[in-house]
C-alpha cells in the first residue's frame, strides 16, 4: 500500500495520514462425497480512513473488498500455500481499490 500512494518514495512530510483496518473471512465449499471441502473462498474487507496531517480532522473514509478463490486438497501444505496466494491476491485488490477511491477523491478535493 505504501509503494502504490508513494511510487517516489516515502515524503518527508506527508500531508494525510491513512488508517487501514483489515477483517479477512474463509468459507470452505464444494464439498466430496466424504464431506471434505474442495474450494475456499476468501473475503478480505478493510475499512479505511484518510485523516488530514495538519488538522486532524477526517478527509474522507471507505471500505474496499475482495472475494477470491482458491482450491483445497488433501495435502495441508498445498492447502495452506492456496491460501497464502489468496491473501496475497486480495490484498493486491483492495490496495488497488483504495488507491483508485483516494486518488479520485483527492482530485475532485479542493486545495
Amino acid at each position: 500500500m505504501r509503494d502504490l500512494l508513494n511510487p517516489h518514495g516515502q515524503p518527508v512530510e506527508p500531508l494525510y495520514a491513512l488508517e487501514v483496518a483489515l477483517d479477512e473471512r474463509v468459507r470452505e465449499s464444494g464439498l466430496r462425497r466424504t464431506e471434505t471441502a474442495t474450494r475456499g473462498t476468501l473475503t478480505l474487507r478493510a475499512d479505511y480512513i484518510l485523516l488530514s496531517r495538519a488538522t486532524g480532522e477526517l478527509e474522507t473514509r471507505g471500505r474496499a473488498q475482495s472475494i477470491v478463490g482458491f482450491n483445497l486438497v488433501d495435502s495441508g501444505f498445498a492447502n495452506h500455500v492456496s491460501h497464502q496466494s489468496a491473501q496475497e491476491r486480495a490484498i493486491r485488490e483492495v490496495a488497488q481499490e483504495i488507491r483508485r477511491r483516494l486518488a479520485l477523491y483527492l482530485a475532485e478535493a479542493p486545495s
